[in-house]
């Protein structure tokens, strides 16, 4: 695949728990058009955006690639040169028209599914996403569990690190730097000697 100009993430999920920065990613202000993809898991979105991201790369586009953070295989959105942009309106970043027909739109990839054969998959599809959603919750687990260690670890430090001294030491660096002329490279490897 061909690489976008940026790539980054524009809703994490941490311990502290999701966050979307969609609308400043998106923003609707600095776009001149936004299609926003709807349609349940499979249906093609993150697959359209790869292809489009593909495209606009080959013809010389700057394109940015928006991943999605609980799957770095698939693509939330794409970004051609800051001004076009294509973009999963689908949960849990769910996203509708600002400006319906005059800036966005929204393309339903949902209306090419084959309802008849999905009736027949039920079973299955079920049983895929009770798989899913058991995933999801151990994963926020973790995530949530990782960030009670990190704080408790913060926590520790904290107690045993002199922030007066540090201070006051950072303070004996720059005054030095300013003096010396040194580099500062070589103030910083010889306080830690």
């Amino acid at each position: 695949m061909i690489k976008a100009q940026r790539e980054y993430y524009a809703a994490p999920n941490g311990y502290s728990g999701f966050r979307s920065y969609f609308d400043e990613v998106f923003d609707a202000k600095k776009m001149l058009g936004i299609y926003i993809l709807k349609g349940g898991p499979g249906t093609g979105k993150s697959t359209l955006m790869k292809k489009v991201l593909k495209h606009f790369c080959e013809m010389g586009y700057t394109a940015d690639a928006v991943y999605c953070s609980s799957d770095p295989s698939s693509l939330d959105g794409v970004i051609i040169d800051g001004k076009v942009a294509i973009l999963d309106g689908t949960a849990p970043h769910e996203r509708d028209t600002k400006l319906p027909g005059a800036l966005d739109e929204i393309i339903n990839l949902g209306e090419a599914w084959d309802t008849k054969e999905l009736k027949n998959k039920r079973p299955q599809i079920e049983k895929l996403n009770k798989a899913k959603k058991q995933n999801y919750n151990s994963a926020y687990k973790y995530l949530s569990f990782s960030g009670i260690i990190h704080n408790y670890k913060l926590e520790l430090l904290s107690k045993s690190f002199d922030f007066d001294s540090a201070e006051k030491r950072a303070c004996e660096l720059i005054k030095e730097l300013k003096k010396e002329k040194v580099s500062p490279k070589k103030i910083l490897i010889s306080s830690f000697s």
